[in-house]
């Protein structure tokens, strides 16, 4: 009878401190929630009078609307958003539900500004505005590659191969990428040296 007793008050202690430490813990993970670091929050999406806005800003210096988005430009979010209108202007053309917000009243703003919902350019036009943005922000047409990175590349290479084929087309052969004559006589207006001698062809 005693050993009975001794046996419950034995299990009655272990229960009092097994709810103690159930206790303590459920109090730390409260204490723990309380003081963890706050959840980032998204970065906010900017509205369409926001990007409306700089788009006008870009128009105003840059006399088109057509800010380009390749990697590295200080407009590539920009031009990452034109693309998305028209993307959503193309689907509201067919009937389809587009997959960002646009409506008739935006449409006609964007429309009043000159913004052109199709843009028939070609790879040469592309890279040419890049290289009138490089110019005006190092005030030089000759982007370089250096140990910091890929930003100008592409840019580099480009130059490299157009000024590969004025130098074929000079010796009265046929290039691989031949330049028109309007082509040429856009990089001369924007300063490009077509004759540099220090670069070879990749």
């Amino acid at each position: 009878m005693q050993e009975e007793m001794i046996r419950r008050e034995k299990e009655r202690k272990r229960e009092s401190q097994e709810g103690i430490g159930v206790s303590k813990l459920g109090d730390l993970i409260k204490h723990q929630k309380h003081h963890l670091a706050p959840v980032l929050k998204p970065l906010k999406r900017k509205s369409f009078e926001e990007r409306f806005i700089e788009l006008s800003k870009f128009k105003a210096k840059n006399g088109h609307c057509n800010p380009p988005s390749t990697p590295g430009s200080e407009y590539k979010s920009l031009g990452k958003w034109c693309s998305n209108l028209r993307c959503y202007h193309s689907q509201i053309q067919e009937g389809k539900s587009p997959r960002g917000s646009l409506t008739q009243h935006q449409i006609g703003r964007l429309e009043i500004m000159g913004f052109e919902w199709v843009r028939n350019i070609s790879k040469f036009d592309s890279r040419l505005a890049e290289l009138a943005e490089y110019k005006k922000k190092y005030g030089h047409c000759n982007p370089p590659v250096d140990h910091t990175g890929i930003k100008h590349k592409t840019l580099h290479h480009w130059c490299i191969q157009v000024q590969y084929s004025y130098k074929q087309m000079q010796a009265g052969k046929i290039p691989k990428r031949p330049l028109s004559l309007d082509q040429v006589r856009k990089l001369q207006m924007l300063g490009f040296n077509l004759e540099r001698k220090d670069r070879k062809a990749v």
